[in-house]
């Protein structure tokens, strides 16, 4: 199996890609993998998302970017 290494802006490879041929041949193999990872996501948690995003795009919420919350949080450490 030949795998192919992508590299980030610092050269520094940080993933390593199965060409799908090779994995479409692998996956028989290990068919308890492809579902592993997979879930359903509840209604009620559906329906919250969905009314903060009406809400933010009604200007009715404000929600902080990921990034400044994670620095209010840590100014508070």
């Amino acid at each position: 199996m030949k795998l192919h290494y992508i590299s980030d802006g610092r050269n520094i490879s940080n993933r390593k890609l199965t060409p799908v041929h090779e994995w479409n041949a692998l996956k028989p193999n290990y068919e308890k993998v492809e579902g592993r990872n997979t879930f359903e996501i509840p209604q009620w948690q559906k329906d919250i998302v969905l009314k903060r995003l009406k809400d933010y795009e009604n200007g009715i919420e404000e929600y902080l970017e990921f990034e400044h919350a994670i620095k209010e949080i840590e100014k508070d450490l």
